[in-house]
């Protein structure tokens, strides 16, 4: 496959540059892309074009169908459908016509020598023929009298005869018509019996199918199990191959002599038809008529009744009339369309039913009154009124049945001339026997030309038939429809007969021969586009050659063997199956194989052995001098081309002292372990290079692959690599070796183990060497890059060592699982690179099949022992299976290289691999980490106590850990002057400040003992008292600042005032279920930005791409159902545990129901905000304010939510501590008198422009924001300043603090603003703050809700006087007369609208003459009410005006305390190397949380030096005095007595975060003086023991600072 790719890549340059030569803007540059092949260089454009086309098999597709159309389509028509239809048909086949046409043209352009050649004319003659097709040219040349009259009456002459006299009206005419018609249908068919050729295109096409078919199918087995593949394989199973020239021209040739030979015979056979040259009898109906006419003319000539009345009463009485009018029911009868197969009599013979033709029309042409008035039988002459038609010619008694006409014949026949059709635009005249069954058959031109059959009086003379004469029609639809049935047949009949003999003429020539010559043909092109497809084709082949054995009887089936082991019965009758087979035959003797199965063979094994021996390297040399037919000169020295790839190289360690003792055996040794490499390479894409005696090249190529795919081979080449591994220590054969005693002697516990080095990047691939002998490899200085790594894996104890170029290279989660171990510059390269381990314990892996010992001493001693027969056996039964494991090993491949297939998964899922990495741990990663950051910072100190843990953390010694304190030991520790430091890990640093905060019981899951509920966590004692301080600040910072009134509220909300506040029906989030475990939530906003964070971290992504993944991610959770869900598709988002697909996503209402009461008959929720209680209460707080505006409230407490995904520790949790603030202002009026002192003050704004065009966050002033109106109001301003300041007072780091804007689909419709306070941290940028303009929404919902007045009424200075609308009386009274019952609360309710709403319904009514509203009635219930002009007649009022009326609006900063919290840790913690003289053997990390001291969950820690300071009577006294002053000043304190060292005791406060330790030594003993530490600086003070306490007071209200403390104190020193 990747072959390929290249020699495209490289044969498409030459395309273009003669493309380019051709001419720019040709439309035909980008057809390779659409064809899959290059256009050769010597093929013009357009001929190259053709070419292909002409061989497309969606073109040979369609000219196929139009071929069986043009084959049946005529006969399809006459049986399907009328003639109303045929104008959908001609469409039809004149498309055929064109594309038929087109097609010529292709192939005249496209294939060489088709012009003017034996198909060239079978195509164009056929393609003329059809249009005998088109109705109107048939009917032209083959219609009869009607079809002509039709034609003449469209060229503008209705009711004209045609000028060509009598003769050609009459019976001749008839006859000549049907002649012609006969002649036409033969001409027709033979016309299309050309197009038959077009079926051995089909049969082409099926060969191209079959041919290009990558892989073979597998039959299922008779238990439903899928057989091995080709063991349904047919001896000839690979004949559908690409022809030889020789097969093109031979099966030409049998194909033209088929078609010509099957064309004459049909085109000959209808003149050997006597019905050709001339006509049988004439039939009943014209001889029927003649009698008919030449009665009706004698009488008319006789009695001439349309000369008076008494000769017209003459005629009518007449016995001449009587007997005309008998012959005339008679011929009707006979000819009857009415009879039914199932009243005829069992006597009957015949009847009408027997012919294809039945009475249709019976007229007169041309139009003549006077005489055709007499023209249909009549009864004028009988007076008795006895005569009954069907009675006398219904023949239920004669042998010819000819059953009854209708219940009244005599109204069918006796119409007055006046009242008779005329039809053929007054061409022809008369009735329509079915017009009274089917209305629309009432003419003759409603039928084809050959569904009817006209017939004229012959016994008439000229004169006579110019004049009138009779015309019947004749309805031969059943026969026209069996005549194209069986021409159907016939048709289908003779391209069974073309086909079978195109293919059967030269079959003998084509098995011996042809087939064998195509079919090395085939794999000679197979090896030249793809030399490493030799391979493949060698394993094919060898396993048809068993399967032929199998079939022949010369080899056993193991299957079908132990299957009659397991059935008596079935072994005897094989047994007395074979007994009789070899009595009544003589054993088949094995054919001596052919000349052309023998070079066939040799062929393939040529192939192979090039392939084995020059690899992926040498596919280039070989491609190029195979494709070089014309010569059989050799190149091998072929010019080398730069390609991009992975090098993996591998060794086996112990190599020499295994080479020693094992001497012949070696190369068996060897060739086990390179088995295992190359099959674990392969089978993740990789191609072995060199093998050089121990060690292996291999490569992975990226050159002809997109950055997609190029990851994936990246992460391939790492997997490839561990389970080598895994199937080395797994491998039974390699087991042996660990027992034997040579080698155990030599070294013990030995087993073969390997080192592997891992590098990307450039190389040249060619051959190296002469003519004498060439290597096909790579030359580059990243190919030793690869072998040197894995040299150096053996310094740094790990069995894989990678790059970081590979590391880029690979998805983000494979490379997530690799660790970095060091960061170096090797003696031949200029730029330093990081060293990369994905670590592996492959002692804990399991031999599969341990043979017996006694074997292994058979194997490994003497050669030749039992052992060797088992092992040889082993390898015997992996050479058998080697198809099968081979077609196992492509389809994993197939499915490995999709797009969907995450190679991430094999790393978590890999039953092996799991267990080789459950000895690595997360706490020896994180560990690891946190020692490597501080080693490459320079801190080597700090590395080294963490190193030293690291090192034996896992029971057995680490190996990159003892080189790191290996190489730092070599100078004492310190690491050396222009030591270049790198960043800090932020994943790593979360490992660790998690285990900090675990094991310091800052905080923990909830219920734990018990296994925990996620979403629920338990403060421990400092966790509990940093988040009341915390709080505390947050209360000193607005309630107390900004003069704020609290409350708390109720937990627990009743279902009413959460229906109101919209919670209960849109208080929700988007969930999605993995489709495969439907127990598996994931909240579908958040999966989307996790997505979203990971392709924006991806390499070489376009801006356009980095604004797309920015927009959408920056819309995460602002997406409509349908939108998200879109959205969701079109990136394929998956469970990011397993990679199963996902449900589409659907709401899910996050608040906690409970009821209340003992009954339960209350709903009740737990809050999901604490907002609500604010707003239930704002009409008490109002009052408490003085009923003033603008006033806040504010209420600290629990919030609940039914998260769907609680993840991310205390981010996201299902209960939360809130704090929000409710600031109710006026609505027109939200100026802050404040905002002036913090206009000033810079942010880092994100607004919704700056997100939707996907660029950055842009810092300016909170002035700047509020004029330019991206903040909508100078309130909303100013809190935002506030809750900066806040945020930053507490520790947040002010680069890392930032303020977004709600997206417009993302903001409520009733907010005028809202911004988020977005804290980075680990997770990304966490939202913490939320600021929001409110407007009136909830007021008013609740107001509404509650029936209660919540409107704020503002007293104005002075009265101002306005015009007001106000109903006039007589509305009033028109509308209580309309609404009737309801009429006053209508009325009511119109007079109490806001003057803006009603002025709009009075616009409504104006605009569309009514208007309706829905009323609300004082019972409560909701009227739908139609309001008319007359209702609404309103007059304007002057009225004064001392109060406004409005509802105030409110401004919310709702703070997340958890969240604050957890930024806060991170934000505030560090790791530092320990004091210089605390080399105690300590191990633990020196991490630090920098709280500040206004929040710290202790502000001081008492510390005796050791423990006789502790025994002395006068620490207790100074303890007691510095605790009781802290106490009393509001300020916690701990002590810490334990028996270790000081310097320990420090750490262990540094990690509580403490900001100072207090001392008390010897000398505090003496002089009442002791030790202050600043935890930051570790600079301590000595101070008097009883000014401890105010100075604690100042430090942590900020009134003093720790320079200040320095500078009226003593400075101790660190």
């Amino acid at each position: 496959m990747k072959r390929s790719s290249g020699d495209n890549a490289s044969e498409g340059s030459d395309g273009t540059a003669q493309r380019g030569e051709l001419g720019k803007g040709s439309p035909f540059d980008d057809l390779e892309n659409w064809f899959g092949q290059a256009k050769p260089r010597r093929c013009t454009t357009l001929t190259w074009f053709c070419e292909r086309l002409a061989s497309n098999s969606i073109l040979s597709l369609i000219t196929t169908l139009l071929t069986i159309y043009a084959l049946i389509g005529d006969d399809m028509r006459l049986i399907f459908s009328e003639k109303a239809a045929d104008d959908i048909f001609n469409v039809i086949t004149a498309t055929t016509m064109a594309v038929f046409g087109l097609e010529v043209i292709i192939n005249t352009l496209g294939k060489q020598g088709y012009l003017c050649g034996f198909f060239f004319w079978l195509d164009a003659g056929s393609t003329v023929t059809l249009i005998l097709d088109l109705t109107y040219v048939s009917e032209t040349l083959f219609g009869d009298t009607i079809s002509i009259a039709e034609a003449l009456s469209s060229e503008g002459t209705p009711g004209e005869v045609p000028e060509t006299g009598p003769l050609d009206q009459s019976s001749s005419q008839s006859a000549d018509a049907a002649r012609a018609a006969r002649m036409s249908r033969v001409g027709t068919k033979a016309g299309r019996v050309v197009r038959l050729l077009r079926l051995v295109r089909l049969i082409r096409l099926v060969k191209f199918y079959q041919k290009n078919t990558s892989s073979p199918k597998y039959k299922k087995g008779e238990d439903g199990a899928e057989a091995s593949p080709g063991m349904d394989w047919e001896e000839d199973d690979d004949d559908m191959q690409k022809e030889s020239a020789v097969s093109k021209k031979l099966s030409e040739m049998t194909t033209r002599r088929v078609v010509m030979l099957v064309l004459v015979i049909m085109l000959s056979l209808p003149f050997f038809q006597p019905g050709m040259y001339n006509d049988d009898l004439s039939s009943s109906a014209q001889y029927g008529i003649n009698v008919l006419y030449r009665r009706w003319r004698d009488d008319m000539s006789l009695y001439e009744p349309y000369a008076n009345a008494t000769a017209e009463a003459a005629y009518l009485s007449s016995k001449g009339r009587e007997v005309y009018v008998d012959d005339f029911y008679l011929y009707a009868y006979y000819h009857s369309p009415f009879t039914q197969e199932d009243l005829k009599p069992s006597s009957a013979v015949s009847s009408p039913l027997s012919s294809f033709n039945s009475l249709f029309f019976a007229g007169i042409h041309p139009d003549n009154s006077t005489l055709g008035q007499y023209f249909l039988p009549s009864f004028e002459g009988r007076g008795n009124g006895s005569y009954d038609p069907n009675a006398r010619f219904a023949g239920n008694d004669w042998l010819y049945y000819m059953g009854n006409m209708t219940s009244d014949p005599e109204s069918l026949f006796s119409v007055a001339y006046a009242n008779t059709t005329s039809c053929v635009n007054s061409y022809l005249r008369g009735i329509s026997l079915l017009a009274a069954t089917d209305s629309y058959l009432d003419c003759p031109e409603k039928l084809r030309y050959n569904e009817r059959s006209v017939i004229v009086p012959t016994a008439a003379t000229s004169a006579e038939y110019e004049e009138v004469h009779f015309m019947f029609v004749f309805d031969r639809r059943s026969g026209a429809q069996l005549e194209a049935i069986l021409n159907t047949a016939q048709t289908v009949f003779i391209c069974f007969l073309l086909g079978f003999g195109a293919m059967t003429f030269s079959q003998d020539a084509n098995r011996l021969v042809l087939t064998p010559i195509e079919r090395m043909i085939s794999k000679l092109d197979k090896i030249r586009n793809n030399p490493l497809e030799a391979m493949t084709i060698g394993d094919e082949e060898h396993h048809r050659e068993q399967v032929r054995a199998i079939k022949r009887g010369q080899q056993r089936d193991p299957d079908a063997e132990s299957d009659a082991k397991r059935n008596c019965c079935s072994r005897c009758c094989s047994a007395t199956l074979k007994c009789i087979r070899r009595r009544s035959s003589a054993p088949k003797q094995i054919p001596e194989p052919m000349e052309t199965v023998v070079l066939e063979k040799t062929i393939i094994k040529i192939g192979s052995l090039l392939a084995l021996g020059f690899g992926e390297a040498g596919a280039e040399i070989i491609g190029q001098n195979m494709r070089g037919g014309d010569s059989a000169a050799l190149n091998a020295m072929i010019p080398g081309r730069r390609v991009e790839a992975i090098f993996g190289f591998c060794d086996i360690r112990n190599f020499t002292d295994a080479t020693e003792v094992l001497q012949d055996q070696v190369m068996v040794f060897v060739n086990r372990i390179a088995s295992v490499i190359h099959s674990c390479v392969n089978e993740f894409f990789g191609n072995p290079n060199k093998n050089i005696g121990e060690a292996f090249l291999l490569t992975w190529r990226l050159s002809d692959y997109g950055a997609a795919k190029q990851k994936k081979l990246a992460d391939m080449s790492l997997l490839s690599f561990i389970k080598i591994i895994a199937q080395i220590n797994k491998s039974p054969l390699l087991a042996e070796y660990r027992n034997h005693p040579k080698l155990a002697k030599r070294l013990p516990n030995y087993r073969v183990r390997m080192g592997f080095g891992l590098h990307s990047g450039w190389a040249i691939e060619g051959a190296i060497g002469s003519e004498f002998k060439i290597d096909a490899s790579y030359l580059s200085p990243n190919v030793n890059m690869a072998a040197r790594l894995e040299a150096v894996t053996k310094q740094y104890g790990c069995l894989i060592l990678m790059t970081d170029a590979i590391i880029k290279l690979m998805s983000v989660e494979v490379a997530e699982e690799c660790r970095i171990i060091d960061h170096v510059r090797l003696s031949a390269t200029k730029e330093p690179f990081k060293l990369y381990t994905y670590d592996l314990n492959d002692l804990a892996l399991e031999v599969e099949q341990a043979p017996p010992p006694a074997a292994v001493q058979g194997i490994l001693s003497d050669g030749r022992k039992t052992g060797d027969n088992l092992a040889a056996s082993r390898e015997a039964a992996q050479k058998k299976d080697k198809y099968r494991l081979r077609h196992e090993r492509e389809r994993t491949k197939a499915e490995r290289w999709s797009d969907d297939f995450q190679m991430c998964f094999m790393l978590t899922r890999d039953a092996d691999i799991m267990t080789m990495r459950n000895k690595f741990t997360s706490e020896f990663f994180c560990r690891f980490n946190m020692a490597y950051l501080n080693y490459e910072a320079g801190e080597w100190g700090v590395a080294k106590d963490m190193l030293e843990v690291t090192r034996f953390l896992l029971a057995t010694e680490d190996g990159p850990s003892a080189a790191l304190l290996r190489f730092m030991k070599q100078y004492d520790w310190e690491a050396p002057a222009g030591w270049t430091g790198y960043r800090v890990l932020h994943d790593k640093n979360r490992s660790d400040l998690e285990d900090l905060c675990k094991r310091r019981f800052f905080f923990r899951q909830g219920s734990e003992i018990y296994g925990g509920v996620s979403g629920f966590y338990t403060y421990g004692p400092p966790g509990c008292a940093l988040k009341t301080n915390i709080i505390k600040q947050w209360r000193r910072h607005f309630v107390i600042e900004e003069r704020m009134m609290e409350i708390e509220d109720t937990n627990i909300m009743p279902h009413p005032v959460l229906k109101a506040s919209g919670h209960v029906d849109r208080f929700s989030d988007f969930l999605v279920r993995d489709c495969q475990d439907e127990k598996k939530f994931f909240r579908a906003d958040k999966l989307l930005e996790d997505l979203m964070d990971a392709k924006l971290k991806e390499k070489g992504l376009s801006e356009e791409k980095v604004k797309e993944y920015t927009l959408v991610r920056n819309q995460a959770d602002a997406y409509s159902q349908e939108e998200i869900t879109e959205i969701f598709r079109r990136y394929d988002v998956r469970s990011p545990e397993s990679g199963n697909k996902l449900t589409d996503p659907e709401p899910f209402n996050l608040m906690f129901p409970t009821p209340i009461g003992p009954a339960g008959l209350i709903q009740g929720y737990l809050r999901p905000e604490t907002a609500q209680g604010i707003f239930l209460n704002y009409k008490y707080c109002l009052e408490q304010n003085g009923g003033r505006l603008p006033f806040g409230v504010a209420q600290v407490g629990k919030s609940f939510r039914n998260e769907i995904a609680p993840r991310q520790g205390l981010t996201r949790q299902r209960e939360f501590t809130q704090a929000e603030i409710e600031w109710f202002v006026k609505p027109t009026a939200k100026q802050m008198r404040k905002f002036e002192a913090v206009s000033s003050e810079k942010l880092l704004l994100y607004s919704s422009e700056l997100q939707l065009s996907g660029q950055p966050p842009k810092r300016m002033t909170i002035g700047e924001a509020v004029e330019s109106q991206m903040v909508n109001n100078e309130t909303l301003g100013y809190f935002i300043v506030r809750t900066y300041l806040f945020l930053t007072s507490i520790g947040i780091k002010a680069d890392h603090c930032r303020f977004r804007q709600h997206l417009p689909t993302e903001m409520a419709h009733y907010a005028c603003d809202c911004w988020d306070a977005e804290i980075e941290t680990c997770y990304g940028w966490l939202e913490c703050v939320g600021i929001a303009d409110r407007a009136c929404f909830d007021l008013n919902a609740h107001a509404k809700a509650a029936k209660v007045d919540l409107a704020f009424r503002e007293t104005l200075e002075q009265p101002i006087e306005m015009d007001v609308l106000r109903l006039k009386k007589e509305a009033g009274v028109t509308m209580m007369k309309a609404f009737k019952k309801i009429g006053r609360p209508v009325k009511e309710w119109v007079e109490k609208l806001p003057q803006d709403e009603l002025k709009q319904l009075i616009a409504d009514v104006e605009a569309k003459g009514q208007a309706a509203r829905t009323v609300e009635l004082p019972d409560g219930a909701l009227e739908e009410c139609t309001f008319l002009p007359e209702h609404l007649q309103c007059e304007v009022k002057k009225e004064k005006q001392s109060t406004v009326t409005f509802t105030p609006g409110v401004v919310e900063p709702s703070f997340g305390i958890d969240r604050i919290l957890f930024s806060v840790l991170e934000h505030s913690y560090y790791a530092r190397p320990k004091e210089f003289e605390e080399n105690d053997g300590d191990k633990q990390i020196r991490a630090v949380l920098r709280f500040s001291s206004n929040i710290a969950p202790y502000k001081m820690t008492i510390l005796p030096q050791d423990q006789r300071v502790q025994r002395a009577p006068k620490y207790a006294e100074l303890m007691n005095l510095m605790q009781n002053e802290a106490a009393e000043m509001g300020h916690t304190c701990m002590v810490d007595d334990s028996s270790a060292t000081l310097g320990k005791r420090y750490a262990r406060n540094d990690e509580l975060g403490i900001p100072f330790a207090c001392t008390v030594d010897f000398t505090s003993l003496e002089d009442g003086t002791v030790t202050l530490r600043e935890r930051d600086s570790m600079v301590q003070i000595r101070l008097p023991a009883a000014e401890v306490g105010a100075l604690l007071d100042d430090l942590c209200l900020r009134r003093k600072t720790w320079e200040d403390a320095q500078t009226r104190y003593p400075v101790q020193g660190k």
